[in-house]
């Protein structure tokens, strides 16, 4: 090859009918071909087979869980208001204070409340008397109007005397129905009066914080819409929002683990107590409220702490695992095969990816199957790729239960690699050893993952 080149050279030199650029441009054509084909020889001379990348089947724990935000709230809060005007007489609690369920938190001025009390006590006794001087006096003319009646019956009165003895005697028992009426009345304005003076003082319904305290002695209280004080309870809780792909799997009592950004790194525990039934829309995503309680023995959480969240909806621990980047990477190579089974144009049937005979359409369809808990892998063995099926069970999305086909310590196929350049599925890239690529687990790519 060489020597032909030379002489064609020579010859395209050495001729004297062509001009001399002619000869120029004819001697660098000659010299771009001569190159190239050297460049292409040296290829085809240095061109190395891909490497399989793969990683352990290893043990450990899975833990299928689903991760929330939300924000630290008390269990119990509320906002305690004046009902009356009046000026402020004692401030017994300020913000931050701990109260107790029933301590008096605040008075005002009830000088004015206490005479009305003492009113509608003395208005209650004097109907209580009206009712009793009624009676007698009902008792005293019914009497008369007896006698009056036996009289008529006799003759000895007329009965004029009569009719008005009978009037005399409905209208007491008209009387003592009013007095009656007046004693529920005055009960009624006592009830009220005393209810006023209760409510000049202000009580904790239950054991907290006072979070917030607005007022001080001597101002006028009652006549703002801002509350006097705001209580929240000791017990707290998580207001944490699942997305609704993610809320039908929540279920009450489940399991949570969450951290605080205050203390990132620590682990607090807890339950979900409720779920709300009604979805709340946040940037067109549904969202659903889930409580969390929590027991906070430490008294670390603070009302208002940001909170991230994971429901551990299942976990088992010890199990033979496989991570999820395999299930992707084994798709891929079953489409190869499909593609290579397709480009045979002899029609016969090919020797599948895992030695068994059958299409490669038919391993790439049957590579995951969720209703049965079915995935294929593909497994170096002796140094060469075999697909093998397997049956999976729980996935946390990095890796996936293997309850039957491998073994821990099998190798399994996530890609392939040239000399400096990685191709898989999760794009992953490592040292090699042996002529296979060796990764821990937990790291690339999340494929296949089962759910």
């Amino acid at each position: 090859m060489a020597g032909n080149d030379t002489e064609l050279i020579n010859a395209a030199v050495t001729r004297k009918s062509w001009p001399k650029p002619v000869k120029i441009i004819l001697i660098i054509m000659l010299l771009v071909g001569v190159g190239v084909g050297a460049y292409y020889t040296y290829k085809s001379f240095n061109k190395k087979d891909p490497v399989n990348l793969t990683m352990p089947v290893t043990t450990g724990a899975i833990v299928d869980q689903i991760q929330a935000t939300g924000t630290v709230k008390p269990l119990h809060e509320v906002d305690l208001f004046f009902r009356q005007q009046a000026t402020l007489q004692a401030l017994n609690a300020r913000s931050g204070d701990s109260v107790k369920e029933g301590q008096v938190l605040a008075m005002q001025d009830d000088s004015s409340l206490q005479a009305q009390v003492q009113l509608a006590k003395s208005e209650l006794q004097q109907a209580q008397y009206k009712l009793q001087q009624t009676q007698l006096n009902y008792e005293k003319v019914n009497a008369a109007a007896i006698r009056q009646d036996e009289l008529y019956k006799q003759g000895a009165i007329t009965k004029v005397d009569w009719e008005q003895a009978k009037r005399d005697n409905d209208t007491e028992a008209i009387n003592i129905k009013t007095s009656q009426v007046a004693i529920e009345n005055s009960k009624a304005k006592l009830v009220i009066a005393e209810t006023n003076l209760k409510n000049a003082q202000l009580t904790a319904p239950f054991s907290g914080v006072a979070a917030t305290v607005n007022g001080e002695v001597g101002q006028e209280t009652g006549n703002s819409s801002s509350p006097m004080f705001h209580l929240i309870s000791n017990e707290l809780k998580i207001l944490a929002m699942v997305n609704e792909v993610d809320i039908g799997r929540v279920k009450l009592n489940q399991e949570v683990v969450f951290t605080v950004t205050t203390y990132p790194g620590q682990l607090f525990k807890g339950t979900v107590a409720r779920i709300s039934p009604q979805s709340t829309t946040v940037s067109n995503v549904q969202l659903y409220e889930v409580d969390i309680a929590t027991t906070d023995l430490s008294k670390q959480l603070r009302a208002g702490m940001s909170v991230t969240a994971k429901i551990i909806i299942d976990k088992r621990d010890n199990v033979t695992m496989v991570p999820n980047i395999a299930f992707s990477y084994t798709q891929t190579y079953l489409k190869n095969n499909s593609q290579s089974s397709k480009a045979n144009s002899s029609g016969q049937v090919n020797q599948s990816a895992d030695g068994t005979q059958g299409s490669a359409k038919t391993a790439e369809k049957s590579a995951v199957n969720p209703d049965k808990k079915v995935q294929r892998v593909v497994v170096l063995q002796e140094g060469k790729p075999v697909v093998k099926q397997i049956t999976v069970g729980l996935s946390d999305g990095q890796n996936t239960e293997v309850i039957e086909g491998l073994n821990p310590g099998d190798q399994v196929v996530v890609g392939t690699s040239a000399a400096t350049q990685t191709t898989s599925s999760g794009n992953s890239t490592g040292q090699q050893s042996g002529g296979q690529q060796q990764r821990s687990p937990g790291g690339g790519g999340i494929g296949g993952a089962l759910h």
